[in-house]
């Protein structure tokens, strides 16, 4: 679904949505043989993930109680992300790498198509992504 079509309500819940695959897919890395630096690596995405997701529950909340969520699982980046949590290539680091940075830079792209697809965004959610943007790369 186009983001220009969804309200800012569902756009919340779908970057909400997004985060938790990425945070299911530094859990599911962490338990991995990996070296240190992307263990650590992993480990500050996390608490990053938690922090995004706490804020934007609470621009959630702005939305009311009766908000209802449709996680789409054929979509590109949960595809690409339910193929690097299965794959049989854990024992390889630089495979792993390279698909955590492809994975990390298709959520950076959804984060810009949404904010150059809604130009309606109220203010606090669009000063939210725009902040979490920012830091997803690091």
């Amino acid at each position: 679904m186009e983001n220009s079509t969804l309200s800012p309500a569902s756009i919340t819940q779908k970057v909400i949505a997004l985060n938790t695959t990425m945070k299911e897919v530094c859990q599911k890395l962490l338990l991995e043989n990996l070296d240190k630096s992307f263990g650590e690596k992993l480990e500050k995405k996390l608490a990053q993930i938690n922090q995004f997701t706490d804020q934007l529950m609470n621009e959630l909340s702005n939305y009311g109680d009766a908000v209802s969520s449709q996680i789409n699982r054929d979509e590109d980046y949960e595809v690409m992300a339910n193929a690097m949590m299965n794959s049989d290539n854990h024992d390889n680091s630089e495979v792993i790498k390279t698909d955590y940075e492809k994975l990390t830079g298709k959520l950076r792209d959804i984060y810009t198509n949404i904010l150059s697809d809604k130009n309606e965004l109220p203010a606090s959610l669009r000063n939210i992504l725009e902040s979490q943007l920012a830091k997803i790369g690091e």
